[in-house]
């Protein structure tokens, strides 16, 4: 009898985790939708608007050649077009050919990183973030970015994943880094009873509270005119980070720097 308990009490365990997991793909799959309908709808505006235009100047053109016979009068009414109205409307189509093809890459990456596999294996937190860091010292040395990386507890993963994760939270760190003041990026962490958690806090300038449950959505961009990018790191690292069965969520305040934290199984 108490196994027969036991062994319901493990079915029911395992068909809560599977709805669990049944929600979050359904939450992934309506934000890859709302891209498709809505991000990308923008850019194709753009090109359907401005191939217009290019035909319309096309058109314009050919009249004028068919039409005039004064050289000089032709090159007058279609230098404008030439000179400002072709390349103009070449611009923003080049630009939203981009904007598309960033954001099918980025949903191609997600769509990857969902399919391959961890390779779980202890790791060294302390090797991996000298590694992290290094990558990223030209940057940090550049814009005079002091770092501070205490001593780190191990924990069990995939550590080309992982990498990439610490990575993209350095990255963002720099990225929105206070240009006004001395800039410090700080990396600490410690163990609890199951988890070895880990923070990079920063002095840069902060998360409002409108953006805090965004930051994470695929694409989400909180200030697209400062950083230039697809706004897909936070997107792929809380991604690699729920596949660990692991979390990550942030702490910050306006013009008060951030704080990111990773929790990860111990060993």
């Amino acid at each position: 009898m108490f196994l027969d308990i036991t062994a319901k009490k493990k079915v029911e365990q395992e068909q809560q985790r599977l709805t669990a997991e049944l929600v979050v793909k359904n939450k992934e799959l309506e934000q890859v939708l709302y891209i498709t309908s809505h991000d990308l709808r923008s850019p194709l505006v753009n090109i359907n608007g401005y191939s217009a235009e290019l035909d319309y100047s096309l058109k314009e053109i050919i009249s004028s050649i068919e039409n005039l016979h004064d050289p000089a009068v032709i090159k007058e009414k279609i230098a404008p077009i030439i000179k400002a109205d072709i390349p103009k409307s070449l611009h923003y189509i080049q630009i939203s050919v981009l904007k598309m093809e960033a954001l099918l890459k980025g949903i191609l990456t997600l769509s990857r990183l969902g399919r391959s596999p961890l390779k779980r294996e202890k790791i060294d937190m302390n090797e991996m973030m000298i590694d992290v860091v290094d990558v990223h010292r030209f940057r940090l040395n550049e814009l005079r970015i002091n770092t501070d990386v205490s001593k780190l507890p191990d924990c069990q993963g995939d550590s080309s994943q992982l990498n990439q994760v610490f990575s993209n939270l350095l990255d963002n760190a720099i990225k929105y880094s206070d240009t006004e003041r001395s800039s410090f990026i700080k990396i600490s962490g410690y163990k609890n009873t199951h988890q070895s958690v880990y923070c990079m806090e920063d002095n840069g300038i902060g998360i409002a509270p409108e953006h805090k449950d965004k930051i994470f959505e695929i694409f989400y961009q909180m200030d697209p005119k400062r950083v230039k990018g697809e706004g897909m790191g936070l997107t792929i690292a809380h991604k690699i980070i729920a596949k660990h069965n692991g979390k990550i969520w942030v702490e910050s305040e306006i013009g008060k720097g951030s704080k990111f934290f990773v929790s990860l199984p111990r060993i």
